[in-house]
């Protein structure tokens, strides 16, 4: 009768929290058997394609750290640009542009004139801020049905991919085709 009191209470200790791997590429399924509530880490997946495929189907609402930072040396300070850009999405046109000039340390106005001074981290963060811009037009198309998940996700995937190469400083002559092939690939829908 103890054996199986004991066995009763390890076997419900044990299966308090349940959880399953997805797939072969990580990610884990929690869920509280007793409030049924289930709890998806998507942060958990091997690819940030699949970390990325996972938020578009789960909307977590818990903040994560930017892919593009994940593999950055300078991953705070990457962190904290992308925390202080936020109010600027909520701008239009020319505001919204000189917000992501003023986050990312512009010292001139123009776009050329930044551009040929030494430090490249502000033109490198401004890039940053408008390709993030197109993810958020790449969300609301799969928010709104115009384009399905996988679509999504592939866009997102290279938007994050050419980011992480302008923040890693790559030269032009890499990042300008990726970005020509990408507007070559760019669906209608989003247009």
């Amino acid at each position: 009768m103890k054996k199986l009191a004991i066995i009763i209470l390890l076997t419900l200790l044990f299966s308090f929290f349940v959880s399953a791997k997805i797939g072969s590429t990580g990610g884990v399924i929690s869920v509280d058997p007793i409030y049924g509530t289930v709890t998806i880490d998507c942060e958990l997946f091997d690819t940030p394609r699949n970390r990325i495929k996972c938020r578009l189907e789960n909307n977590p609402t818990e903040e994560t750290i930017p892919e593009p930072c994940r593999v950055l040396t300078k991953k705070g300070k990457c962190i904290q640009y992308y925390e202080d850009v936020i109010p600027c999405y909520a701008m239009e046109g020319q505001a919204k542009d000189e917000c992501f000039k003023e986050k990312a340390g512009f010292s001139k106005k123009s776009i050329k004139a930044q551009a040929v001074l030494d430090n490249n981290w502000p033109m490198r963060y401004y890039i940053s801020a408008l390709l993030y811009d197109l993810e958020e037009m790449v969300e609301d198309a799969f928010t709104d049905e115009k384009i399905d998940i996988d679509t999504a996700a592939d866009l997102i995937d290279e938007l994050v991919s050419i980011k992480i190469d302008v923040l890693l400083e790559k030269p032009g002559k890499i990042i300008k085709p990726r970005i020509k092939a990408l507007k070559s690939n760019w669906p209608g829908a989003l247009s």
